[in-house]
């Protein structure tokens, strides 16, 4: 870009500004709390994105949060501002361990000195609240459509919130002196500008639900989406027109119906798809009700990206239909050669297999556990029945794989340890674990998890 876009409130960081930056979040218990909640926000978003292994800072300001891109050891990090000044006190202030993990850019959002698909992903905190002009909004988007290669993290004000509400409500009283350099935007407005930019949404994270207006969205490129979609001529019809084999009697719950078929794609590979009708469950952020099944697809594509062993979605998709106000479907494909736990033990698995083979599932499962719970997701039916296993090879060459399915509960929560504490309870209660079995697994858990989880 010959003439990049240039706004007046950027002119004011100077270096005098960019030390009380720095400083404006370490004083007082209000701003330190909302500090660790930002960090919070931060860590969840790159795991939704995938921990990418090179991310572009920007703006960096006095770098606030690079501790927290640095927390992954081979991460690389380019730390860009449009204030030299910023960038000058960033490498000055922040841990000199961290800073030598960042290589520093001058570079403008609107103009960024970096080539196609340059980066893993774009971290930009605290930048398009800043931002009224909605081109001015979208020539930053398609500048970072084109620089990442997979996904963008970013934060910004949105309305539906008490501080919104609060925010036009004193704006109106008082009216506007100066130039506005702060702005609440509609959530659809720039929902809307995401996807014209070329993203999709894949999480919204609220610094507090129904109160605070910072929202963190997660944004994967919708090329990436595209190509990782098994079938993409294949619509919500063409799903929704073929019968199969219930696996077992649908449930009647929520409302409407649920059950799961088998089926198959026109290769022949067998698929499950999951049919409800008016099948739907509420909260805060759907208070008139959303399919399960759409639950489930985030829970899905959430711990894939965690590295999480689950089914392989091939489509998703809800339509509301006058008769059942909803219809919706999840189509996964089969997991070949894996069984019900429960099954497995049954069979003689344990016996065939080994202590080694049957260590080994232990292992696996406590592994995909820590992934998840890291990731702050909780199963929510921690069953069995749910665990499937794979095995394969004799005793010390046993080599065995885990999944886990019925994801329909999932949700995340507000911290790691929730999550695990919820699902490991759960799963202590409702399996034939012995002492020393769940001793074992317990002690794979926490090796996996990284620190101690107490009361498992």
């Amino acid at each position: 870009m010959s003439n990049p876009i240039k706004l007046d409130f950027s002119e004011k960081y100077d270096e005098q500004h960019a030390h009380q930056y720095l400083n404006k979040h370490q004083t007082g218990l209000s701003r330190r709390l909302s500090h660790r909640r930002d960090e919070q926000l931060a860590r969840t978003a790159l795991a939704l994105a995938g921990d990418p292994g090179l991310v572009l800072d920007l703006p960096c300001g006095a770098g606030r949060l690079w501790p927290v891109l640095a927390e992954k050891p081979n991460r690389a990090i380019i730390g860009a501002d449009n204030s030299e000044a910023m960038l000058k006190t960033a490498l000055s202030a922040q841990p000199a361990d961290v800073v030598k993990r960042v290589q520093p850019l001058h570079a403008s959002a609107f103009d960024i000195a970096l080539p196609d698909n340059a980066v893993d992903s774009i971290f930009c905190m605290r930048l398009l609240h800043h931002i009224g002009e909605p081109a001015h909004r979208l020539a930053i988007l398609r500048e970072f459509e084109r620089v990442t290669r997979d996904s963008v993290i970013v934060s910004l004000w949105v309305d539906g919130n008490f501080k919104a509400w609060k925010r036009k409500r004193l704006e109106r009283t008082r009216g506007q002196k100066g130039y506005q350099n702060r702005f609440v935007l509609p959530a659809a407005t720039v929902e809307g500008e995401f996807r014209q930019a070329g993203f999709r949404i894949q999480e919204r994270l609220d610094f507090l639900p129904l109160y605070a207006m910072w929202r963190v969205y997660v944004l994967r490129k919708i090329v990436q989406a595209v190509e990782t979609t098994a079938a993409p001529r294949c619509n919500f019809e063409h799903f929704w027109s073929q019968q199969g084999e219930w696996v077992e009697k649908p449930n009647v719950r929520r409302g409407g119906e649920s059950g799961v078929q088998r089926i198959h794609s026109g290769d022949g590979d067998l698929l499950y798809a999951k049919r409800q009708t008016g099948h739907i469950y509420r909260s805060l952020l759907h208070p008139f009700g959303r399919p399960t099944v759409l639950r489930e697809q985030d829970a899905l594509l959430a711990l894939t990206r965690l590295d999480v062993s689950v089914p392989k979605v091939i489509f998703y998709g809800a339509q509301r239909d006058p008769i059942h106000n909803w219809r919706a479907l999840l189509v996964t494909q089969a997991l070949d050669g894996f069984v019900e736990l429960e099954h497995w033990y049954a069979a003689g698995g344990r016996e065939r297999h080994g202590e080694a083979g049957h260590e080994r599932i232990l292992q696996a499962l406590a592994e995909n556990l820590a992934r998840m719970h890291r990731g702050r997701w909780q199963h929510g039916c921690l069953y069995l029945k749910h665990i499937f296993v794979r095995v394969t090879g004799e005793g010390e060459s046993a080599r065995a794989e885990v999944a886990l399915l019925d994801l329909e509960k999932s949700r995340q929560r507000l911290t790691s340890r929730t999550a695990a504490s919820h699902d490991m309870k759960q799963l202590r209660r409702h399996s034939s674990f012995s002492d020393s079995e769940w001793e074992k697994l317990v002690y794979f858990y926490r090796a996996a998890f990284g620190s101690a989880i107490k009361g498992l």
